[in-house]
């Protein structure tokens, strides 16, 4: 599997497990020169996934990967994934 086909499992998976997934535009900045980071936060009780599209695929996977451990593992320890996704998950 690739990394762009990975990013659409896991982007699958992240929305199944109900993780809010966020791609803000690159004007989102607030100051000139200023970039967005991806990252995962707790929003009024929710969970938001914030994929920057000026970050690599594999800062992005890494992101949700660590979002879906951290918020989500015991939902994941349930189900059947894929193998390249599993490994992912566990890296």
């Amino acid at each position: 599997m690739n990394s762009s086909d990975l990013l659409r499992a896991m982007l699958d998976l992240a929305r199944e497990a109900q993780l809010e997934v966020r791609a803000p535009s690159a004007s989102s900045a607030t100051e000139p020169g200023e970039l967005l980071a991806s990252a995962a936060c707790r929003v009024r009780g929710d969970v938001w996934v914030v994929l920057s599209p000026a970050d690599p695929v594999d800062v992005r996977l890494d992101v949700l990967a660590a979002a879906l451990r951290t918020y989500r593992g015991d939902w994941l320890e349930q189900r059947w994934l894929p193998p390249a996704v599993r490994d992912r998950l566990d890296t």
